[in-house]
Protein backbone atom coordinates (compact mmCIF):
# COMPACT_ATOMS: atom_id res chain seq x y z
CA UNK A 1 0.00 0.00 0.00
CA UNK A 2 2.22 2.87 1.44
CA UNK A 3 5.85 2.56 1.99
CA UNK A 4 6.48 1.22 5.82
CA UNK A 5 6.61 4.20 8.75
CA UNK A 6 10.23 5.10 8.68
CA UNK A 7 11.79 4.18 12.23
CA UNK A 8 13.13 0.88 11.61
CA UNK A 9 16.57 0.47 11.40
CA UNK A 10 16.72 -3.57 10.17
CA UNK A 11 17.57 -4.54 6.81
CA UNK A 12 17.05 -8.17 5.37
CA UNK A 13 20.52 -9.22 6.64
CA UNK A 14 19.58 -8.02 10.17
CA UNK A 15 17.06 -10.64 10.80
CA UNK A 16 19.17 -13.31 12.54
CA UNK A 17 19.86 -10.56 15.20
CA UNK A 18 16.53 -9.33 15.83
CA UNK A 19 15.15 -12.99 16.07
CA UNK A 20 18.33 -13.29 18.95
CA UNK A 21 16.73 -10.34 20.60
CA UNK A 22 13.25 -11.14 20.81
CA UNK A 23 14.49 -14.97 21.96
CA UNK A 24 16.23 -12.61 25.04
CA UNK A 25 13.10 -10.21 25.31
CA UNK A 26 9.93 -11.66 23.62
CA UNK A 27 8.43 -7.89 24.21
CA UNK A 28 11.19 -6.35 22.62
CA UNK A 29 8.64 -4.14 20.11
CA UNK A 30 11.27 -2.63 18.23
CA UNK A 31 12.34 -5.59 17.14
CA UNK A 32 9.34 -6.89 16.16
CA UNK A 33 9.11 -3.61 13.83
CA UNK A 34 12.09 -4.35 12.57
CA UNK A 35 12.08 -8.10 12.04
CA UNK A 36 8.71 -7.25 9.85
CA UNK A 37 9.94 -4.72 8.15
CA UNK A 38 12.50 -7.31 6.89
CA UNK A 39 10.25 -9.30 5.84
CA UNK A 40 7.92 -6.97 4.23
CA UNK A 41 10.71 -5.62 1.94
CA UNK A 42 11.50 -9.26 0.85
CA UNK A 43 7.61 -9.69 0.29
CA UNK A 44 7.13 -12.40 2.71
CA UNK A 45 3.88 -10.16 3.76
CA UNK A 46 2.24 -13.27 5.61
CA UNK A 47 5.04 -13.23 8.24
CA UNK A 48 5.02 -9.70 8.17
CA UNK A 49 1.47 -9.40 9.23
CA UNK A 50 2.40 -11.96 12.10
CA UNK A 51 4.97 -9.70 13.45
CA UNK A 52 2.98 -6.71 13.30
CA UNK A 53 0.19 -8.38 14.69
CA UNK A 54 2.72 -9.83 17.91
CA UNK A 55 3.31 -6.10 18.18
CA UNK A 56 0.37 -5.23 18.52
CA UNK A 57 -0.97 -8.09 21.16
CA UNK A 58 2.11 -6.82 22.91
CA UNK A 59 2.27 -3.16 23.22
CA UNK A 60 -1.39 -2.26 21.91
CA UNK A 61 -2.09 1.29 21.42
CA UNK A 62 1.38 2.03 22.46
CA UNK A 63 2.85 1.21 19.19
CA UNK A 64 0.46 3.53 16.56
CA UNK A 65 2.37 2.37 13.22
CA UNK A 66 1.95 -1.15 14.16
CA UNK A 67 -1.22 -0.68 12.88
CA UNK A 68 -0.23 1.66 9.88
CA UNK A 69 2.32 -1.29 8.40
CA UNK A 70 0.03 -3.96 9.01
CA UNK A 71 -2.91 -1.69 6.87
CA UNK A 72 0.02 -1.71 4.49
CA UNK A 73 0.73 -5.73 4.23
CA UNK A 74 -2.78 -6.41 4.65
CA UNK A 75 -3.41 -4.16 1.29
CA UNK A 76 -0.61 -5.70 -0.01
CA UNK A 77 -2.68 -8.86 0.30
CA UNK A 78 -5.70 -7.31 -1.53
CA UNK A 79 -7.62 -7.51 1.83
CA UNK A 80 -9.38 -4.29 1.74
CA UNK A 81 -11.59 -4.45 4.69
CA UNK A 82 -8.76 -5.23 7.37
CA UNK A 83 -6.60 -2.56 5.61
CA UNK A 84 -8.93 0.15 6.51
CA UNK A 85 -9.82 -1.10 9.48
CA UNK A 86 -6.00 -1.13 11.18
CA UNK A 87 -5.76 2.44 9.04
CA UNK A 88 -8.68 4.24 11.05
CA UNK A 89 -7.42 2.60 14.24
CA UNK A 90 -3.71 4.49 13.49
CA UNK A 91 -5.40 7.60 12.95
CA UNK A 92 -7.82 7.35 15.29
CA UNK A 93 -4.97 6.70 18.17
CA UNK A 94 -4.53 10.12 20.41
CA UNK A 95 -0.57 9.84 20.02
CA UNK A 96 -0.81 10.18 16.22
CA UNK A 97 -3.44 13.54 15.93
CA UNK A 98 -1.69 16.27 13.94
CA UNK A 99 -0.13 13.62 12.25
CA UNK A 100 -0.38 12.77 8.88
CA UNK A 101 -0.10 8.76 7.86
CA UNK A 102 3.42 9.83 7.01
CA UNK A 103 5.60 12.53 5.16
CA UNK A 104 3.59 13.74 2.22
CA UNK A 105 5.79 15.32 0.41
CA UNK A 106 7.94 12.20 0.27
CA UNK A 107 7.92 11.31 -4.01
CA UNK A 108 8.00 7.74 -3.27
CA UNK A 109 5.09 7.93 -0.62
CA UNK A 110 2.85 10.02 -3.29
CA UNK A 111 3.11 7.74 -5.65
CA UNK A 112 2.04 4.75 -3.45
CA UNK A 113 -0.98 7.15 -2.48
CA UNK A 114 -2.01 7.78 -5.98
CA UNK A 115 -2.00 4.07 -6.76
CA UNK A 116 -4.18 3.32 -3.82
CA UNK A 117 -6.57 6.17 -5.17
CA UNK A 118 -6.53 4.59 -8.28
CA UNK A 119 -7.53 1.27 -6.61
CA UNK A 120 -10.36 2.81 -4.67
CA UNK A 121 -11.79 4.73 -7.39
CA UNK A 122 -11.70 1.55 -9.79
CA UNK A 123 -13.36 -0.11 -6.70
CA UNK A 124 -15.97 2.70 -6.58
CA UNK A 125 -16.88 2.56 -10.01
CA UNK A 126 -17.11 -1.11 -9.93
CA UNK A 127 -19.49 -0.84 -7.27
CA UNK A 128 -20.92 2.93 -6.59
CA UNK A 129 -22.80 2.08 -3.15
CA UNK A 130 -19.24 0.83 -1.52
CA UNK A 131 -19.19 3.04 1.38
CA UNK A 132 -15.79 1.53 2.91
CA UNK A 133 -13.76 2.19 -0.42
CA UNK A 134 -14.90 5.81 -0.13
CA UNK A 135 -13.92 6.14 3.47
CA UNK A 136 -10.48 4.53 2.53
CA UNK A 137 -10.14 7.02 0.08
CA UNK A 138 -10.98 9.58 2.02
CA UNK A 139 -7.92 8.50 3.87
CA UNK A 140 -5.21 8.48 1.57
CA UNK A 141 -6.55 12.13 0.51
CA UNK A 142 -6.31 13.05 3.59
CA UNK A 143 -3.44 12.01 4.53
CA UNK A 144 -2.32 13.81 1.33
CA UNK A 145 -3.43 16.91 3.01
CA UNK A 146 -6.22 17.16 0.50
CA UNK A 147 -8.23 17.65 3.40
CA UNK A 148 -11.52 18.84 1.48
CA UNK A 149 -11.48 15.81 -1.15
CA UNK A 150 -10.96 13.58 2.14
CA UNK A 151 -14.68 15.52 3.47
CA UNK A 152 -16.04 14.92 0.03
CA UNK A 153 -16.15 10.90 0.25
CA UNK A 154 -16.04 10.85 4.17
CA UNK A 155 -19.56 12.34 3.56
CA UNK A 156 -20.35 9.73 0.56
CA UNK A 157 -19.35 6.94 2.86
CA UNK A 158 -21.70 8.73 5.56
CA UNK A 159 -24.50 8.37 3.02
CA UNK A 160 -23.96 4.86 2.25
CA UNK A 161 -23.92 3.94 5.68
CA UNK A 162 -25.08 6.45 8.20
CA UNK A 163 -24.33 3.62 11.20
CA UNK A 164 -20.33 3.56 9.86
CA UNK A 165 -18.39 5.75 13.02
CA UNK A 166 -14.99 5.16 11.11
CA UNK A 167 -16.53 7.81 8.77
CA UNK A 168 -17.86 10.18 11.12
CA UNK A 169 -14.47 9.89 13.48
CA UNK A 170 -12.40 10.58 10.12
CA UNK A 171 -14.45 13.45 8.79
CA UNK A 172 -14.70 14.74 12.43
CA UNK A 173 -10.89 14.76 12.09
CA UNK A 174 -10.30 16.13 8.86
CA UNK A 175 -12.89 19.20 10.41
CA UNK A 176 -10.39 19.41 12.88
CA UNK A 177 -7.06 20.03 11.22
CA UNK A 178 -9.60 22.81 9.21
CA UNK A 179 -10.22 24.59 12.07
CA UNK A 180 -13.90 23.98 11.69
CA UNK A 181 -14.65 22.78 15.12
CA UNK A 182 -18.04 22.90 15.23
CA UNK A 183 -18.15 20.82 12.66
CA UNK A 184 -15.97 18.58 14.16
CA UNK A 185 -18.09 18.13 17.50
CA UNK A 186 -21.23 17.29 15.82
CA UNK A 187 -19.60 14.49 14.04
CA UNK A 188 -17.82 13.36 17.01
CA UNK A 189 -21.20 13.37 18.97
CA UNK A 190 -22.55 10.71 15.90
CA UNK A 191 -19.09 8.49 16.44
CA UNK A 192 -19.82 8.41 19.85
CA UNK A 193 -23.66 8.20 19.47
CA UNK A 194 -23.15 4.74 17.37
CA UNK A 195 -19.95 3.83 19.19
CA UNK A 196 -20.12 5.07 23.50
CA UNK A 197 -16.34 3.15 23.53
CA UNK A 198 -14.90 5.32 21.00
CA UNK A 199 -11.81 6.57 23.33
CA UNK A 200 -10.32 8.74 20.56
CA UNK A 201 -13.80 10.48 19.72
CA UNK A 202 -13.88 11.77 23.19
CA UNK A 203 -10.39 12.96 23.20
CA UNK A 204 -10.60 15.05 19.93
CA UNK A 205 -14.35 16.51 21.04
CA UNK A 206 -12.39 17.25 24.16
CA UNK A 207 -9.75 19.14 22.47
CA UNK A 208 -12.20 20.45 20.25
CA UNK A 209 -14.17 22.03 23.24
CA UNK A 210 -10.27 23.35 24.43
CA UNK A 211 -10.76 25.97 21.14
CA UNK A 212 -9.69 29.40 22.42
CA UNK A 213 -10.70 31.21 19.53
CA UNK A 214 -14.30 30.03 19.25
CA UNK A 215 -15.34 27.05 21.31
CA UNK A 216 -13.41 27.32 24.92
CA UNK A 217 -15.51 25.35 27.20
CA UNK A 218 -13.29 23.89 29.70
CA UNK A 219 -15.44 21.61 31.67
CA UNK A 220 -16.86 19.61 28.63
CA UNK A 221 -13.68 19.45 27.55
CA UNK A 222 -12.70 18.26 31.13
CA UNK A 223 -15.58 15.83 30.77
CA UNK A 224 -14.82 14.37 27.83
CA UNK A 225 -10.97 13.61 28.59
CA UNK A 226 -11.92 12.13 31.66
CA UNK A 227 -14.26 9.46 29.54
CA UNK A 228 -11.46 9.04 27.09
CA UNK A 229 -9.48 7.81 29.89
CA UNK A 230 -11.61 5.91 31.61
CA UNK A 231 -11.91 4.06 27.93
CA UNK A 232 -8.45 4.06 27.50
CA UNK A 233 -5.92 4.68 31.09
CA UNK A 234 -2.85 4.12 29.29
CA UNK A 235 -3.74 7.27 27.05
CA UNK A 236 -0.85 9.29 28.42
CA UNK A 237 -1.83 12.38 25.90
CA UNK A 238 -5.23 12.49 27.23
CA UNK A 239 -3.66 12.50 30.70
CA UNK A 240 -1.37 15.66 29.63
CA UNK A 241 -4.20 18.06 27.87
CA UNK A 242 -6.56 17.21 30.68
CA UNK A 243 -3.98 18.41 33.56
CA UNK A 244 -3.47 21.48 31.60
CA UNK A 245 -7.24 22.10 31.84
CA UNK A 246 -6.69 21.75 35.26
CA UNK A 247 -4.02 24.31 35.33
CA UNK A 248 -5.95 26.33 33.23
CA UNK A 249 -8.39 27.00 36.07
CA UNK A 250 -6.45 26.38 39.12
CA UNK A 251 -7.09 23.25 40.11
CA UNK A 252 -3.10 22.52 40.87
CA UNK A 253 -3.61 18.92 42.80
CA UNK A 254 -5.17 17.44 40.01
CA UNK A 255 -3.16 18.99 36.98
CA UNK A 256 -0.31 17.31 39.38
CA UNK A 257 -1.89 14.14 39.76
CA UNK A 258 -2.34 14.12 35.53
CA UNK A 259 1.07 14.81 34.96
CA UNK A 260 2.60 12.27 37.49
CA UNK A 261 -0.07 9.65 35.27
CA UNK A 262 1.93 10.80 32.13
CA UNK A 263 5.63 10.24 33.39
CA UNK A 264 4.26 6.53 34.59
CA UNK A 265 2.77 5.95 31.82
CA UNK A 266 5.38 7.28 30.04
CA UNK A 267 8.85 8.19 31.81
CA UNK A 268 10.45 10.44 29.03
CA UNK A 269 7.74 12.53 28.13
CA UNK A 270 9.66 15.63 28.30
CA UNK A 271 6.89 18.35 28.44
CA UNK A 272 5.12 16.43 31.07
CA UNK A 273 7.73 17.19 33.77
CA UNK A 274 7.97 20.80 32.89
CA UNK A 275 3.71 21.10 33.23
CA UNK A 276 4.05 19.44 36.50
CA UNK A 277 7.02 21.86 37.41
CA UNK A 278 4.67 24.73 36.54
CA UNK A 279 1.84 23.29 38.42
CA UNK A 280 3.78 22.84 41.60
CA UNK A 281 5.02 26.14 41.07
CA UNK A 282 1.65 27.58 41.24
CA UNK A 283 0.82 25.14 44.17
CA UNK A 284 3.83 26.96 46.39
CA UNK A 285 6.18 23.60 46.06
CA UNK A 286 9.15 25.23 44.88
CA UNK A 287 11.56 22.39 45.59
CA UNK A 288 9.17 19.45 43.19
CA UNK A 289 9.15 23.03 40.78
CA UNK A 290 13.09 22.98 40.15
CA UNK A 291 13.80 19.26 40.48
CA UNK A 292 10.86 18.80 38.10
CA UNK A 293 12.76 21.42 35.57
CA UNK A 294 16.17 20.33 35.80
CA UNK A 295 14.32 16.77 34.73
CA UNK A 296 12.90 18.42 31.50
CA UNK A 297 16.64 20.33 30.73
CA UNK A 298 17.96 16.67 31.43
CA UNK A 299 15.96 15.33 28.70
CA UNK A 300 15.70 18.11 26.45
CA UNK A 301 19.01 20.40 26.58
CA UNK A 302 17.60 22.64 24.10
CA UNK A 303 13.73 23.22 25.85
CA UNK A 304 14.55 26.81 26.46
CA UNK A 305 11.49 27.65 28.42
CA UNK A 306 12.57 25.70 31.30
CA UNK A 307 15.36 27.20 31.72
CA UNK A 308 13.00 30.62 32.23
CA UNK A 309 10.94 28.49 34.72
CA UNK A 310 13.74 26.99 36.23
CA UNK A 311 15.14 30.52 37.04
CA UNK A 312 12.08 31.45 38.48
CA UNK A 313 11.62 28.83 40.80
CA UNK A 314 15.07 29.35 41.78
CA UNK A 315 14.47 32.76 42.50
CA UNK A 316 11.45 32.50 44.49
CA UNK A 317 14.15 29.67 46.16
CA UNK A 318 16.32 32.22 46.83
CA UNK A 319 18.85 30.67 45.33
CA UNK A 320 20.07 34.02 43.10
CA UNK A 321 22.93 32.83 41.07
CA UNK A 322 21.28 29.84 39.66
CA UNK A 323 18.34 32.39 38.76
CA UNK A 324 20.60 34.56 37.38
CA UNK A 325 22.11 32.27 35.17
CA UNK A 326 19.14 30.18 33.99
CA UNK A 327 17.47 33.41 33.03
CA UNK A 328 20.69 34.30 31.20
CA UNK A 329 20.28 31.23 29.33
CA UNK A 330 16.57 32.08 28.26
CA UNK A 331 17.24 35.77 27.45
CA UNK A 332 20.16 34.90 25.17
CA UNK A 333 17.64 32.86 23.13
CA UNK A 334 14.30 34.78 23.55
CA UNK A 335 15.26 38.62 23.74
CA UNK A 336 11.97 40.17 23.81
CA UNK A 337 10.20 38.38 27.25
CA UNK A 338 9.92 40.81 29.28
CA UNK A 339 9.31 38.67 32.33
CA UNK A 340 12.41 36.88 32.13
CA UNK A 341 14.37 40.39 32.33
CA UNK A 342 12.29 41.58 35.38
CA UNK A 343 13.00 38.36 37.39
CA UNK A 344 16.22 38.52 36.99
CA UNK A 345 16.45 42.51 37.60
CA UNK A 346 15.22 41.69 40.69
CA UNK A 347 17.93 38.96 41.45
CA UNK A 348 20.49 41.30 40.39
CA UNK A 349 18.87 43.26 43.15
CA UNK A 350 18.99 40.71 45.52
CA UNK A 351 22.73 40.81 45.43
CA UNK A 352 23.24 44.61 45.46
CA UNK A 353 23.91 44.90 41.97
CA UNK A 354 22.09 47.82 41.36
CA UNK A 355 22.60 48.78 37.74
CA UNK A 356 22.25 45.84 36.36
CA UNK A 357 18.62 45.19 38.10
CA UNK A 358 17.79 48.66 36.91
CA UNK A 359 18.54 48.16 33.25
CA UNK A 360 16.44 44.71 33.65
CA UNK A 361 13.67 45.96 35.12
CA UNK A 362 14.00 49.29 32.67
CA UNK A 363 13.76 47.06 29.99
CA UNK A 364 10.75 45.12 31.31
CA UNK A 365 8.72 48.57 31.65
CA UNK A 366 10.05 49.34 28.12
CA UNK A 367 8.36 45.77 26.84
CA UNK A 368 5.55 46.19 28.93
CA UNK A 369 4.91 49.68 29.33
CA UNK A 370 0.91 49.60 30.16
CA UNK A 371 1.25 46.40 32.68
CA UNK A 372 -0.16 47.08 36.43
CA UNK A 373 3.31 46.59 37.97
CA UNK A 374 5.34 49.04 35.85
CA UNK A 375 4.08 51.87 38.41
CA UNK A 376 5.70 49.65 41.05
CA UNK A 377 8.52 49.36 39.45
CA UNK A 378 9.10 52.47 38.10
CA UNK A 379 9.60 53.45 42.41
CA UNK A 380 11.64 50.85 42.64
CA UNK A 381 14.55 51.87 39.80
CA UNK A 382 14.36 55.33 41.80
CA UNK A 383 14.89 53.39 44.86
CA UNK A 384 17.72 51.44 43.48
CA UNK A 385 19.69 54.81 41.83
CA UNK A 386 18.96 56.78 44.78
CA UNK A 387 21.34 54.19 46.43
CA UNK A 388 24.03 54.13 44.11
Amino acid sequence: MFPLNPGGSSSVPGLPNNNMAMELDPKFSQDYRDRNEAYFAKREIERAIQDFTQAIELYGDADAFAYYNRGSAYYEKGIIEWAIKDLNRKIALPQAQGDDLTNPYDPVLVVEWNRAIRDFTEAIELDPNNAEAYNARGLIYYGKREIDRAIKDYTKAIELDPNDTDAYFNRGLAYYRKGEWEQAIKDYNEAIKIDPTNAAAYFLRGRAYLDPSRIYDIERAIKDLTSAIELDPNDATAYLIRGDAYSDIGETEQAIQDFTSVIKIDPDKTNAYCARGDAYFHNGQIEPAIKDFTKTIELEPDYIYAFHRRGDAYFHNGQIEPAINDLTRFIELVPDNAYAYRTRGYAYAGKKDYPRAIADVEMFVKLMPHHPWTNEDRQKIEEWRSGL
